[in-house]
């Protein structure tokens, strides 16, 4: 499937490992890495960066394998969760700089034409969310 703004297929993958075990080179309990998961989000760490981090620092490959779920499920499981959609406050960010970077170059047209594309996104990605129940019905993303 392309990309929706630009002319990328993205048909290049590595593959995921098959295997649904818990690894067996962890140096780690399954109750430990629970307990660094659930602290990193209560610390107010996004799940994304909490992947990262099990990954880079603790050599868990994937979290789904170790939690029997994923990070997000896992999350919501033990009441965790973030109270806003991470890809949603990641798209209003974007957009919020390219809006600062406007206020100063007020002439660049491309970062116009870019803060257009963000914000269809942001839009597109907002109707799932509300439709999900994920956002309140009456949520608008801040305009500054």
């Amino acid at each position: 499937m392309g990309r929706m703004h630009s002319f990328g297929k993205g048909q290049a993958a590595s593959m995921r490992p098959f295997t649904v075990t818990v690894p067996t080179h962890l140096g780690k309990t399954v109750g430990e890495i629970e307990q660094i998961v659930l602290a990193a989000a209560k610390r107010g760490i996004q799940p994304s960066h909490i992947g990262k981090t099990l990954r880079d620092s603790h050599e868990i490959g994937s979290a789904e394998m170790v939690l029997g779920c994923s990070l997000l499920q896992f999350l919501k499981k033990h009441g965790a969760e973030a109270t806003f959609p991470e890809d949603l406050a990641a798209l209003m960010e974007k957009a919020a700089q390219i809006r600062l970077h406007l206020s100063v170059h007020k002439k660049d047209t491309d970062a116009r034409y870019r803060l257009n594309l963000v914000n269809s996104r942001l839009h597109r990605l907002l109707r799932y969310h509300k439709a999900k129940g994920n956002v309140p019905k009456t949520f608008k993303p801040p305009k500054n």
